[in-house]
């Protein structure tokens, strides 16, 4: 990644297009864009004229952005063509033919991280807008982009950066009796900025969970109706039905456009108590070839993965038969939502309790189950909240440690050098410790041309 050469790259998504968009940045990309016979005036603004490709006149829209007021800090041009992939690709193989270069994996993003143009959480926030799934994903990447997490930050970094100036100075001047900080003040001080630092974790949801649609998990009693209550969702015959309980062994995940975007719902095994999915009684001793050890074998795989499964989904849709008068079964933690099926049948189980009762077989409240599924889904996204990615939650955990060690120490000099610590992990979130496998592997996640 040199950053003296000019580099050029299709900055639209594949595929046909109303205007497609090549971008180039670098030291020469004015005298690059000319060789192609583009007239325009070496100054910032937005240009109409034709490139003349291979005796070909393409017309094209210029805009001139010049360093430093640019994305990347340099010289900035885009190309703005008709939206035809192959005449892009022309374009750009023009452009490599009077010295640009292909960009690399994220490499305009980068040269405005090492130009001072933005710092790594802005970076991972470009990452994350480009990869959002849903509105959702993408606000909270945007306020990861705008700068939040630093502007957050910015109080802790001031409080521990003057905390250790104060004890810093202390050691310098050690030979006179001088104390610029009692042990007391500084406790006080650090266990503020422990407080700060411990309250962005806990109100900060993390940003990977966001990266993929949330996972609704349908959990009861079997032949309680999950399998046809997700065919139903999802408009198809993805889960076998049958009468006979037991039909479903393994979780099925399934992805279901609800109104806010992609969830997944996943149907599994019936469940009788805490102890996981339903066991089955073997037939014979050597029912389908396999003896009864290796049948109830089985059965605990399938309770082992129920368990997991419940345990690591995002939502829980407690579904039961209308005629089902038994105790619900129990959970390892709380349905987010109670669901009575069957109910063309007869008079819905605790319907009256504020629980949702469906029939997938006349489409009774189906459309006000998708409704509520989309609440489970994306209600509690962090659409208003800053989100983390885990490097900054593991920054931020050692950085604690750090100062909790800080508050422990009495002695000025280890004290010190804990605050030190501190300043450094808080710092390497904005980039003020810049490793190179770090920044190799943030910027590596961007696609060519961002």
């Amino acid at each position: 990644m040199n950053a003296a050469d000019t580099i050029c790259a299709l900055s639209s998504p594949p595929g046909p297009a109303g205007a497609v968009l090549v971008r180039l940045s670098g030291p020469d990309v004015l005298s690059v864009v000319k060789q192609l016979g583009a007239a325009m005036d070496a100054r910032p603004g937005s240009y109409f004229c034709s490139l003349g490709i291979d005796d070909l006149p393409v017309p094209c829209r210029i805009n001139i952005f010049l360093a430093p007021h640019s994305y990347t800090g340099q010289d900035v041009v885009e190309l703005l063509l008709p939206g035809n992939p192959l005449l892009a690709q022309w374009v750009l193989a023009a452009l490599l033919r009077r010295g640009a270069r292909l960009a690399e994996a994220g490499e305009f993003t980068a040269r405005a991280f090492f130009n001072g143009k933005m710092d790594l959480t802005n970076a991972e926030g470009v990452a994350a807008v480009i990869a959002a799934r849903d509105r959702h994903h993408q606000r909270a990447a945007r306020r990861l982009m705008d700068g939040e997490l630093t502007a957050q930050l910015r109080r802790p970094l001031e409080a521990v950066a003057h905390t250790l100036a104060l004890l810093e100075a202390e050691v310098d001047f050690s030979e006179e009796d001088i104390s610029f900080i009692s042990v007391d003040q500084r406790r006080v001080q650090v266990a503020s900025i422990i407080a700060q630092l411990s309250d962005l974790l806990t109100r900060s949801p993390r940003l990977e969970p966001l990266d993929r649609p949330p996972a609704l998990v349908l959990a009861g009693r079997p032949n309680a109706g999950k399998s046809t209550l997700l065919n139903a969702l999802c408009g198809w015959e993805r889960a076998v039905v049958s009468p006979e309980a037991g039909t479903t062994r393994d979780v099925l995940a399934v992805p279901l456009l609800l109104p806010r975007g992609w969830a997944q719902i996943e149907d599994m095994a019936g469940l009788e108590s805490a102890g996981g999915a339903q066991a089955q009684e073997p037939q014979s001793s050597l029912a389908n070839g396999q003896a009864p050890a290796s049948q109830a074998e089985a059965a605990r795989a399938m309770q082992e993965q129920a368990q997991r499964r419940l345990l690591e989904a995002d939502a829980i849709v407690l579904v039961r038969a209308w005629d089902d008068w038994r105790p619900a079964i129990s959970l390892p933690r709380p349905a987010d939502l109670t669901v009575i099926t069957k109910c063309d049948r007869g008079a819905a189980l605790d319907a009256a309790a504020g629980h949702l009762a469906v029939s997938a077989r006349d489409g009774r409240n189906m459309g006000a189950l998708r409704r509520a599924l989309d609440r489970l889904a994306f209600g509690h996204r962090a659409a208003d909240k800053l989100a983390l990615t885990a490097r900054h939650v593991r920054a931020i955990e050692l950085a604690l440690e750090a100062l909790q060690r800080a508050q422990q120490e009495s002695a000025t000099e280890l004290a010190a050098h804990e605050l030190r610590l501190a300043l450094d992990h808080l710092g390497s979130i904005g980039g003020r410790v810049d490793p190179d496998q770090v920044l190799g592997m943030i910027f590596s996640q961007f696609c060519v041309g961002k």
